[in-house]
């Protein structure tokens, strides 16, 4: 489907308000998008294929940097981490983006397109969040895949926790024995260390009542 002249020129007319207003121009393409029942990437090709027509209304054409290879990565990284914290795409691109809508819905194109021809670019970005942080979110996946991943990895941290408890409760039982073990070595020390002194004051005492005995005797 095509838009008629008349339409263009609505379509211009809005581009030219949100321009005023600080709107970014894809709510322009939604909006028109709805109204028309087309999708917004196709009214976006046809703002863009008649922009030159439409100078005289003050609209230029944004120059849009390219990615380099390292905008790419860094992109990646940041959407894969931020995907793994949302169940929300919208919400992480727009995170990754800091708030720019508009960079935000390049950074979700780039990223689809990464997904389907640059895969191998995106496995290992995959494989070094998980060597470097231990998990990291998989586009691959679909969503009863990932909850079905997500059960299992909750169950597994579930039974080394109960393992650690149980660890925990046979080292802290085993704690109370040995102090139990080492008291009662104390007192029994004590004792018969009781014992020998009673033993030794004994033995004075009769010896010295012996010499008495045998000087009384002599």
């Amino acid at each position: 489907m095509r838009l008629n002249k008349k339409q263009i020129d609505e379509l211009f007319a809005g581009a030219v308000k949100a321009k005023k207003e600080g709107v970014p121009l894809v709510e322009v393409f939604k909006k028109m998008a709805e109204k028309y029942g087309m999708c917004a990437g196709s009214i976006r090709n046809i703002y863009y294929s008649n922009l030159k027509k439409q100078s005289l209304k003050g609209l230029t054409v944004r120059q849009i940097q390219q990615f380099t290879k390292q905008d790419e990565e860094d992109m990646l990284r940041k959407v894969l981490r931020a995907r793994g914290k949302t169940t929300s795409m919208r919400s992480a691109f727009l995170q990754v983006a800091e708030g720019d809508k508009a960079l935000a819905l390049r950074y979700q194109n780039k990223y689809c397109n990464m997904l389907k021809k640059q895969r191998s670019t995106v496995l290992k970005e995959i494989l070094y969040q998980k060597k470097s942080l231990g998990q990291c979110f998989n586009p691959y996946l679909n969503q009863k895949k990932r909850d079905e991943k997500s059960k299992l990895e909750r169950e597994i941290q579930e039974l080394v926790n109960a393992i650690g408890e149980k660890c925990k409760k046979e080292n802290d039982l085993l704690k109370q024995k040995l102090a139990r073990y080492q008291k009662l070595s104390v007192l029994e020390g004590n004792s018969e260390m009781q014992r020998k002194k009673e033993a030794g004051i004994s033995a004075f005492f009769e010896k010295s009542a012996k010499s008495l005995l045998k000087g009384k005797a002599n």
